[in-house]
């Protein structure tokens, strides 16, 4: 409840257009408890989900004219099959998908998107592994999903599990900061608030906007750092607390006239 409470907060702060006039994407949608949220406040919703059994019940539960449950792979997700979408919802998903597989649904996600997605998903604390996409590094490290690979019928029961990979890739929070830009995002930022203080520390949810990327007009402006990236090792240390008393002891020398 607190999870959706804070997903419509996010949406409905950073959406451009009022509730009920987005087109809203749900890639796996389970059962429908978010899609049915922007539904019931006027939204168009789109409830992509990989399992047949998880679209029979969402189905079932909610029969509304401007909802839509289809079976599908997110691994198909595409504006030529979709269209585009004011809001698009990726949670709990990406981290269910392996590398390449999960850089490419970021890039479909920024395909279909023409306003605001929220990823909601796990990051790695670690930089076990190193993968590339498209030319760029990326770390993280591999969750395993199964112990071996499933059949069909325990592939289709595993709820919280995988479909089509029995190993996923976790970004780390950098490197997944840096691909959802590169896919061609403008703003990616981690929503802190509305809290969520009962869940992994490793989850985070990021707000990505579609915009258009902005220069500098007053002064020469270098173009390079329009494709900066994110360190995944800050460059630039923390202040130490004592190092911060010595700053603050000659700002205010200096404001007396004291050398």
């Amino acid at each position: 409840m607190r999870r959706r409470a804070r997903i419509l907060q996010i949406v409905n702060d950073h959406a451009r257009k009022p509730m009920n006039h987005l087109r809203v994407l749900d890639i796996a949608s389970l059962e429908g408890d978010y899609s049915v949220e922007f539904a019931l406040r006027g939204a168009q919703v789109l409830g992509v989900e990989g399992r047949r059994t998880n679209v029979e019940r969402a189905s079932a539960r909610f029969d509304m004219p401007n909802l839509k449950f289809v079976q599908d792979d997110v691994r198909n997700i595409s504006r030529a099959k979709y269209g585009e979408f004011d809001v698009v919802l990726c949670l709990g998903i990406l981290y269910h998908l392996d590398a390449p597989d999960c850089f490419k649904l970021l890039d479909a996600i920024a395909d279909v998107c023409t306003g605001v997605a929220v990823i909601d998903t796990h990051v790695s604390a670690r930089r076990s592994e190193t993968v590339q996409y498209k030319g760029r590094e990326y770390s993280g490290w591999r969750y395993r999903e199964y112990v071996q690979a499933p059949s069909a019928e325990e592939e289709e029961s595993s709820t919280w599990a995988s479909i089509g990979n029995v190993h996923s890739f976790w970004p780390t929070r950098p490197s997944l900061v840096n691909a959802i830009a590169e896919a061609g995002f403008t703003s990616v930022t981690e929503c802190q608030y509305p809290a969520w203080n009962d869940i992994p520390a490793d989850r985070v949810a990021m707000v990505a906007i579609k915009g258009e990327r902005q220069k500098v007009l007053g002064s020469p402006f270098d173009e390079a750092l329009l494709a900066e990236r994110v360190d995944e090792v800050p460059r630039v240390s923390a202040v130490a607390p004592r190092a911060a008393i010595k700053m603050q002891a000659k700002r205010v020398a200096r404001w007396f006239g004291v050398r």
